[in-house]
């Protein structure tokens, strides 16, 4: 879930003109360390939340071979819609198709809207 998670906070971070995760967050600081990715979220979301801003939507795209996506989809896009107060959330799955030698990429773009 790191991967989807980082990927989110800096769509987030990035649509509410704040500093980008690794800004907020510096890997070499011992504090995040094995830190929660859901801390990073939480965080994005009070400075989006400071600004008066909400999600509209969310759309994430992961790209990967393994693990694969769609058996797991519908509990990601549960967690996320909570996570994120809409249920306008899209999810997709795509391969590498051997592109990738490891891991996972992570796309998202978030439309957030000023009350």
């Amino acid at each position: 879930g790191d991967v989807l998670l980082h990927a989110l906070c800096d769509a987030l971070l990035s649509a509410s003109q704040e500093p980008d995760l690794g800004t907020l967050f510096p890997d070499n600081m011992q504090e995040n360390k094995n830190r929660s990715s859901l801390d990073f979220l939480q965080e994005a979301l009070r400075r989006m939340r400071q600004k008066k801003l909400k999600v509209l939507s969310a759309d994430i795209t992961l790209v990967g071979d393994r693990p694969k996506v769609m058996p797991h989809r519908e509990r990601i896009l549960e967690n996320l819609r909570e996570l994120l107060g809409t249920k306008s959330v899209g999810l997709k799955g795509k391969t590498s198709e051997g592109t990738l030698i490891s891991g996972m990429a992570c796309f998202a773009i978030v439309l957030l809207n000023g009350s």
